[in-house]
């Protein structure tokens, strides 16, 4: 939906862009995202800013109606990447499992779905290293988000519930989640202008979804009792 296009940046590097269709509010989330789930210890691609041309795309209409002009969004490729199914999440050490699912909860993020019968896992692992790779927040922020849905659809949701002791993982994560939310202080106000322009109300929105992290009333739905 996003319409991401591979290209070749001034660093020489190749990266994944969003541009128009994933949206100013969309680029703001995974900018967001990505810097938080970075200090939050979750395997995150390198990302920058990217300044979208016209000269780029002017051969390519469809590149150029999909990511527009302007600022966008881009995510570092990472070759040889296979997409997570339920059978494969044994191979993944389990806590940083519960951090993913923990992680797009505290962001309002339901993007990251799997079942037996199939899902959108937006996740990741690069051969032969069998690395997780977390990748695509623009649906984060999400002001409909909706906590049993996460429980009962997202990927990771059983290692999250696998021990009725997990009570305890709130005094394990909850000053992780502190240290990760100051480092973004400083971020935010890196943030481009024409995103924030474009959508002056929602940085409120992101830092008071983002400050439920130490409320009860975010912890009590995903915490078992003992």
């Amino acid at each position: 939906m996003s319409q991401p296009y591979l290209c070749g940046l001034s660093d020489e590097k190749k990266y994944y862009v969003k541009g128009r269709s994933a949206t100013k509010k969309g680029c703001i989330c995974e900018a967001v995202c990505a810097e938080l789930g970075k200090s939050f210890d979750l395997p995150i691609p390198d990302f920058a800013f990217v300044d979208i041309d016209d000269e780029v795309t002017k051969y390519d209409p469809e590149a150029a109606s999909a990511m527009g002009t302007g600022i966008g969004f881009a995510s570092q490729l990472v070759n040889s990447l296979t997409e997570v199914k339920i059978s494969d999440l044994n191979k993944f050490n389990q806590d940083l499992l519960k951090k993913v699912f923990l992680f797009d909860t505290w962001i309002c993020n339901e993007d990251r779905t799997g079942t037996t019968l199939g899902g959108n896992p937006n996740l990741f692992f690069s051969a032969p290293s069998d690395e997780l790779v977390v990748i695509d927040h623009n649906l984060a922020f999400d002001k409909n988000f909706n906590i049993v849905s996460q429980k009962e659809l997202h990927i990771c949701r059983e290692y999250w519930f696998s021990d009725p002791q997990d009570v305890l993982l709130r005094s394990i994560f909850e000053p992780q989640m502190a240290a990760a939310l100051k480092k973004l202080d400083g971020y935010l106000n890196a943030l481009p202008e024409e995103w924030i322009d474009a959508e002056p109300d929602f940085l409120e929105f992101v830092d008071k979804t983002l400050k439920r992290y130490d409320k009860d009333e975010f912890w009590e739905p995903i915490t078992w009792a003992v």
